[in-house]
């Protein structure tokens, strides 16, 4: 009996002979240090732990047997004639890191799992040899906060969906499998429960733009999980999560048993027809390494797509990243947070489906042995990459207590290299919830690659799905080194515009949807750069003319460009001005435009005004100046009849200001008995008042105030 075996980094432990074994008793464990090696040479029974990161070596010249019901960490066959785990009652053997078979045959008897858990998904690596028999597949699917899509593939053959992932709709035990459930729901066609969708799609491959989900499968008690290449499931948590008991969620362990897919994997035809995408599933329990796909196929795309869980729309369901190949084993993910490196990119985990697109001529795939790495990345990574020029937006959902959480997002690349068209852009892959995408030429992209600027430029963000809720923009650069670029994102539905830190320092902008329906405009945003310079627009005319006491000052723009608004400056000497008004700059880039803005405020004699264009940039240029001569009388209020008969008043006005006055009229001991507005249009008019018959006769102060708070008093006798 072996109670506890330590085989250190610079040890190997031979168990030779073929009739010697080793035996790991129930509790007890041998611990294999990293770069240590434990080699048997006979037969095995394991019921305790073979833990560590070291391996342990099956290399008989026999066939070898395995029995108990043990755990092992890392395991190589490398025995032509092969291995056998025996299948005695209850008999089980768990890999929880890597099996390897270098040669020969491993015979499971179906007493083998490939273990995921919290802390890691065991997988099969690039093998020699063959495993033979069914073997137990796990994929931990962590808890991401809210009850999301998981885009899955499949790496066993021989259960449907229900035996599988719906545990063959047996006891309920917490942790495992997940409640699937249609709109087709009957009682008999295998799904859990009714609900209004399907929670479990397929995908038509190729073809139409973005993803083509299909939401009537048939049922899952006689579909082959294998008949598709993966599946977008919506995962509640585990089977005691429920449409009832929404939002909660959980963690949950998917698995599926059966014939594990192993060697050269039937090509996968990746269409090259319209903006679709083909849906490939990694067929193998473990991880690929898509640069030994992306290297030898000239007519695939150098991108792909993967879902992540953990971002968060509308309703918490997740979204798609798009990840890019910049050159040999240099990725980018869109949307992404920060800008930290990573070259695990373009790893592919076990149980993880992934979207491919050729161009021009449809491409063949080809899956092996090879194809798998012993790297590993998380399932939604979050990085960027250093290269060409980038503005990355990203759009945040505001939680409760100020909490983000990533929604979408998109990169715009700057290179002399990339062309003016769509030739070199991404297109958009719709998430189920809050989308973001720039626009242009008809098409909603997630990542634009563009030349550099060289004139003013806009980048058009388009929303969708938004609901009622807080939102944050985060806008950040990445190696933007372009020092006559200003940029700005506009808010055409706050009429804002907020100046972009291209230097790489987050930008965090915050804005609200409310039930206002333009809140939610798709076009609300948009991000514009201009160039530092003299301003392109040019104030074709301005003129000014008396209407009244107030004066009307009217500008005409052509080639409106960049401006952010414009300042009205006055002066009575043509020399000395100030600030008197400001008008948001209106219309499209390159538009013609007509301002108007009145001044309520003239003075006697000369008024001069002049109007200062102001650019996003904080560029100036100023109109020329117009001049309009005021000649002002006695301003007065004149109420008349006094006595007043027949409780009607007169009021005349002359050469007043235009506005609202109040009127008061109030008795010998202060007591307001009568009030009055009346609306005046300026110069000259009279206005005619009736006063309450229940007023008595008497000695009144009538108070009227003008428009500017001043007050004009006159004494009133009201003798009938």
């Amino acid at each position: 009996m072996i109670r506890q075996l330590i085989a250190i980094a610079t040890f190997l432990l031979f168990i030779s002979s073929a009739t010697a074994q080793l035996y790991v008793s129930n509790g007890a464990t041998v611990y294999i240090n990293t770069g240590a090696s434990v080699v048997v040479q006979g037969n095995m029974t394991n019921s305790g732990s073979i833990a560590g990161a070291g391996t342990l070596f099956l290399n008989g010249t026999s066939l070898q047997t395995v029995d108990g019901t043990g755990s092992i960490n890392n395991l190589t066959l490398n025995n032509a004639a092969g291995a056998v785990i025996t299948n005695g009652a209850g008999n089980l053997q768990s890999i929880y890191g890597t099996l390897i078979v270098s040669s020969g045959n491993l015979a499971t008897n179906d007493n083998l799992t490939i273990k995921s858990d919290m802390n890691g998904t065991a997988s099969v690596g690039n093998s020699a040899g063959t495993i033979s028999g069914n073997v137990s597949v796990e994929r931990y699917l962590p808890n991401p906060g809210h009850r999301s899509w998981h885009l899955l593939s499949v790496n066993t053959s021989g259960q449907t969906i229900k035996q599988a992932w719906q545990e063959n709709g047996g006891a309920i035990v917490a942790g495992i499998g997940t409640l699937v459930s249609s709109n087709l729901y009957n009682g008999s066609n295998g799904f859990d429960i009714a609900s209004i969708s399907s929670s479990i799609l397929t995908h038509t491959q190729g073809g139409g733009s973005g993803p083509s989900w299909n939401y009537n499968l048939a049922n899952t008690n006689s579909t082959s999980l294998s008949s598709n290449p993966g599946y977008m499931l919506f995962v509640r948590g585990d089977r005691t999560y429920t449409p009832a008991n929404s939002p909660t969620t959980s963690a949950t362990m998917l698995r599926s048993k059966g014939s594990l897919y192993q060697g050269t994997q039937p090509a996968v035809t990746v269409s090259a027809t319209g903006s679709g995408y083909t849906l490939v599933g990694n067929p193998f329990a473990s991880p690929i390494d898509l640069e030994s796909v992306f290297a030898p196929v000239s007519t695939l795309n150098q991108n792909f797509y993967i879902w992540d869980a953990t971002m968060t729309g509308n309703y918490g369901v997740g979204g798609f990243r798009v990840v890019q190949r910049n050159a040999a084993n240099n990725y980018t993910a869109t949307p992404s947070l920060g800008v930290t490196n990573d070259n695990t990119l373009h790893y592919i985990q076990s149980g993880q489906a992934f979207f491919l697109k050729a161009t021009g001529t449809n491409a063949s795939v080809v899956l092996n042995e090879n194809s798998k790495t012993t790297g590993l990345s998380v399932v939604n990574p979050i990085v960027n990459t250093t290269g060409d020029q980038q503005i990355i937006a990203n759009l945040m959902i505001i939680n409760s207590g100020n909490i983000e959480s990533l929604a979408d997002g998109i990169r715009v690349r700057f290179d002399a290299g990339y062309m003016a068209d769509l030739t070199d852009d991404i297109e958009k892959m719709g998430n189920f919830a809050d989308n973001i995408s720039s626009y242009r030429e008809g098409k909603k992209l997630i990542v634009e690659q563009r030349p550099m600027i060289v004139s003013t430029d806009t980048i058009f963000l388009r929303l969708a799905n938004t609901g009622i809720k807080d939102y944050r923009f985060r806008i950040n650069t990445q190696d933007f080194v372009q020092t006559n670029v200003t940029a700005y994102l506009q808010d055409t539905y706050l009429n804002t515009n907020r100046v972009l830190d291209l230097s790489g320092a987050v930008d965090n902008i915050d804005f609200k949807v409310t039930s206002d329906a333009p809140s939610a405009s798709p076009n609300r945003f948009r991000i514009v750069f201009a160039l530092s310079g003299p301003l392109p627009v040019s104030i074709t005319s301005i003129k000014a003319y008396q209407q009244v006491n107030d004066i009307a000052v009217e500008w005409k723009v052509s080639n409106q460009v960049n401006i952010k608004q414009f300042e009205i400056e006055k002066s009575t000497d043509g020399t000395n001005f100030s600030k008197v008004g400001t008008q948001t700059a209106t219309g499209a880039n390159g538009s013609d435009v007509t301002y108007n803005w009145l001044d309520v405020n003239t003075v006697a004699g000369d008024n001069f005004y002049r109007i200062r264009s102001m650019g996003i940039g904080g560029d100036t240029k100023y109109s020329s100046i117009v001049k309009v001569k005021i000649v002002k009388g006695n301003q007065s209020i004149t109420v008349y009849p006094n006595p007043v008969i027949n409780r009607t008043i007169a009021v005349q006005f002359t050469d007043m200001v235009k506005g609202v006055y109040q009127l008061r009229l109030i008795n010998t001991i202060g007591q307001v008995v009568f009030t009055k507005h009346v609306t005046h249009s300026g110069g000259n008019a009279s206005q005619t008042i009736t006063l309450d018959k229940n007023i008595s006769n008497g000695t009144y102060r009538l108070e009227i105030f003008n428009p500017d708070n001043t007050r004009t008093v006159r004494a009133i006798v009201i003798s009938n």
